[in-house]
This record gives structure tokens, C-alpha cells and sequence, in this order.
């Protein structure tokens, strides 16, 4: 696949698992619907991590690097786990928020004791 980076004067915009991907490496936002939308200045910033990575990509109707040993379903991987991790401790705060009182009080003991074991 081909990370494809589309944008107009002043911010492009990225959907799908791109933006999954742009956001395991870049920790931006999601919008709804999982896109991601960034101010130009970010490009070449970006790019050097998709360098790096050896994930091809390309930019708007312009730039296009292809590998040859593309490594972008190995980070689209590593970026889907880190969002269901992301997802999961969310949710957890989500419930936490809930609580109060000695049933509060109770949980943080629990969750201190094992982060200091």
C-alpha cells in the first residue's frame, strides 16, 4: 500500500489507516471518523519518519517514493494494536470517572499497589 498524503494550501488530510498510522507516529488527534488533518509545516517532518520507516508514500498529485521492501503493513500492525490499547485505557478512565467515594478510594489503592510492585 501507499501512504497517501493529500492536501490543499494550508493543511492536508489523511483518512483511514494513514491516519492511523500518522497518529502511532505523530500522536495527532483523530477527528470523527478516524482522518487526521495537519497544517503543511508538518510535512516534511512526517516525512523523514515515513523515510525512515521505509513506508511508501505519496504526497498530494506530487512527490511519490516507492520501496522496495515496503514497511507499511508491519506499522499499519503496530499502529492498530496501540489504538486498541489507547481504545481500551479510555474506556477504563471513562469508568473510572464514574466512581467515587470509598469505592474510588479503593480502586487507586488497588492500581498503586500493583504499579509499585
Amino acid at each position: 500500500m501507499i501512504l497517501s498524503l493529500g492536501g490543499d494550501s494550508k493543511f492536508y488530510f489523511v483518512s483511514g489507516d494513514d491516519a492511523i498510522l500518522i497518529h502511532y507516529f505523530m500522536k495527532y488527534k483523530f477527528k470523527r471518523n478516524k482522518y487526521i488533518i495537519f497544517p503543511k509545516e508538518s510535512i516534511s517532518k512526517i516525512i523523514n519518519i515515513l523515510k525512515e520507516k521505509g513506508i511508501n508514500y505519496k504526497v498530494g498529485n506530487g512527490v511519490t517514493y516507492l520501496y522496495t521492501n515496503n514497511k507499511y503493513k508491519y506499522y499499519k500492525e503496530l499502529a492498530y494494536e496501540n489504538l486498541m490499547i489507547e481504545e481500551r485505557i479510555d474506556l477504563i478512565i471513562k469508568k473510572i470517572e464514574k466512581l467515587h467515594g470509598d469505592e474510588l478510594k479503593k480502586l487507586l489503592n488497588n492500581i498503586e499497589n500493583i504499579l509499585n510492585e
